[in-house]
């Protein structure tokens, strides 16, 4: 059918079904996006538990419209009728997020910043334990090569000492003498460093 310019026309039944077919076709479409739009919550939660509730993307900022782009449709979408309560929903999610994680580019980068002075403190720290461990040791392997050398030098004494004592007569030897003698340069004997 046409009209008296030449137009085509349509009658109000197929009017009526061509309608109910848009109307049909936007609803699963918008279906679809809500879908797209629930699975991509779900991500930008993963990915801030992994990041340690930092949103990894967009500086830390995360907003209706960064949800929109990473969904690929346009931030106008979630104002239209068919996606109103999309967008409540949404609205209430990402209130719900910026209570309970760092959102926003400012409060990622006080975040941040606190994570890595925090780190440096760590390094810090750890570097002066370090320091002190090694100036222990050297310490202590001073000491130990002081203790070396005066026990080499008493053994040297106590043979010195034994050697005079087997010189000496058997008559002029005091027996306990002689026994504490023995009793040192066998404790000497025991107590040899390898």
């Amino acid at each position: 059918m046409s009209d008296a310019k030449g137009k085509r026309t349509y009658s109000e039944g197929s009017r009526a079904k061509m309608r109910e077919s848009a109307l049909a076709r936007g609803s699963a479409g918008s279906e679809k996006r809500a879908e797209e739009v629930r699975q991509m919550m779900t991500t930008i939660q993963q990915e801030m538990a992994a990041n340690q509730g930092v949103y990894p993307h967009n500086g830390g900022a995360v907003s209706l419209a960064e949800v929109a782009r990473r969904c690929e449709i346009h931030p106008n979408t979630f104002h239209k009728k068919n996606y109103r309560q999309l967008k409540g929903d949404l609205d209430t999610w990402l209130k719900s997020l910026q209570q309970g994680a760092i959102v926003g580019k400012t409060r990622v980068r006080k975040e941040l910043t606190s994570r890595a002075n925090e780190w440096k403190n760590l390094y810090e720290n750890l570097a002066d334990s370090h320091r002190l461990s090694e100036t222990d040791l050297d310490y202590t392997k001073q000491l130990l090569d002081d203790e070396r050398k005066e026990n080499k030098k008493l053994r040297k004494q106590l043979r010195i000492l034994l050697n005079r004592l087997k010189e000496q007569p058997r008559s002029r030897r005091n027996t306990s003498q002689l026994f504490d003698t023995f009793t040192l340069a066998k404790r000497a004997k025991r107590h040899k460093p390898s």
